[in-house]
């Protein structure tokens, strides 16, 4: 099988989990791949994120054409405001780059939440990351809402399969878009680099380096208002007032929109024990999810839940919120769920987990054994099988 992987959107400048999960899933097919033929399409800006697949007998990366002008026609269609002008315009400006994939690859498979361009002739699956938007639209800009709309619909529309994370976003897609049917909807889990995160690497330096303490909570995010930093600042303000007891809590991920909020309530109660680290180097992170004693995520939304599955390598036991995607996950995994908007309950569940030494043994053990289901190499294999079926 030519196994077409389009990367035309793949952005050299983001560090988030669209890059993570594309890159993860190729480093999959790596070993999964069997006799497939891999074509990685590919634009002048990312080409270099891919060198590394160009050595291999069975992957080869091509390049798209484009251009800025094709680009600035694209925005100026878009802002038309009419997803049939849009899309009329985009089957026109992109007509070779469709072309160009329907007659090298067999399928053509998206990693990157919309199909793009939109008229292919051969079978397409695209990876749906999330409907986030139509849950908190608040969180999100005019043109951001603008832009999900757009091309969710358009995805929805032409892409042949899509590709869903967990069952819950497959319900969030049925349940929003009447069109598609459930046989259209392949439920593959996300996957996590084993390795990378089991390794023993040092973690000693890192109370020097960073200036943190020896145990703390550890919770890596962007500063987005859906990751919910704020009940977790609450709950430990809580514990802090009524029992008197300072839990560190370590923070990553750049400022996003919630910043603002997030740094004015550590200021304005004084939570000296809140460590914010900005944007780290991926060794340091990886140390800190084995430095960590809890990895902790109150998030008001998420697909799937890469961070739990990096900590669950890590041998960190985990306290997540009562999300269903990471109900799905506690079929396989030990963690310790609480109600996402309740920063009482949160309190409660830290001050409960914090010093009991046999549930951190128990978690990281059970965690260590049942992770790899969700090796890459695992769900590259789940995508292959799945895939030929529909050929």
């Amino acid at each position: 099988m030519r196994f077409g992987i389009n990367c035309f959107h793949i952005n050299p400048k983001y560090s988030g989990g669209i890059n993570s999960y594309t890159f993860g899933l190729l480093d999959g097919f790596v070993i999964s791949g069997g006799n497939h033929l891999f074509q990685i399409y590919v634009t002048k800006r990312n080409i270099h994120l891919f060198q590394k697949y160009q050595e291999l007998k069975n992957f080869e990366i091509i390049l798209l054409p484009d251009s800025k002008i094709k680009k600035i026609f694209r925005i100026i269609a878009f802002a038309s405001l009419s997803k049939s002008f849009y899309k009329f315009i985009c089957d026109i400006l992109y007509d070779d780059v469709c072309r160009m994939m329907d007659d090298k690859s067999d399928i053509i498979y998206i990693p990157t939440t919309y199909l793009f361009p939109f008229n292919f002739k051969k079978l397409t699956v695209v990876s749906l990351h999330d409907l986030q938007e139509l849950h908190y639209p608040q969180f999100f800009t005019k043109p951001e809402l603008l832009n999900r709309k757009t091309h969710n619909s358009l995805t929805i529309k032409y892409a042949n399969y899509i590709q869903a994370m967990s069952q819950f976003v497959k319900n969030d897609i049925m349940m929003h878009y009447k069109n598609i049917s459930k046989e259209q909807i392949i439920v593959i889990n996300q996957g996590v680099n084993i390795e990378l995160f089991s390794q023993n690497n040092d973690t000693s330096y890192l109370c020097d380096k960073y200036k943190i303490p020896e145990d703390f909570l550890f919770y890596p995010a962007q500063l987005w208002h859906h990751k919910n930093h704020l009940t977790l600042l609450k709950a430990l303000n809580l514990i802090n007032k009524e029992r008197d007891q300072k839990i560190p809590l370590v923070l990553t991920g750049k400022r996003a929109s919630g910043a603002v909020n997030i740094f004015n309530y550590i200021d304005e109660n004084k939570l000296d024990f809140v460590y914010f680290l900005d944007f780290i180097p991926f060794e340091d992170l990886k140390a800190l999810y084995k430095k960590a004693k809890f990895l902790i995520s109150p998030s008001l939304f998420e697909a799937s839940g890469l961070p739990i599955l990096e900590a669950a390598a890590s041998g960190t036991p985990i306290i997540v919120s009562n999300l269903p995607p990471v109900l799905e996950l506690a079929a396989k995994l030990k963690l310790n769920i609480f109600e996402a908007t309740d920063h009482n309950k949160l309190a409660e569940m830290i001050l409960s987990c914090w010093t009991d030494k046999n549930l951190i043994a128990v978690q990281r053990q059970h965690n260590l054994e049942n992770i790899l289901y969700y090796s890459w190499t695992n769900v590259a294999a789940q995508y292959l099988t799945s895939i030929e079926k529909l050929l």
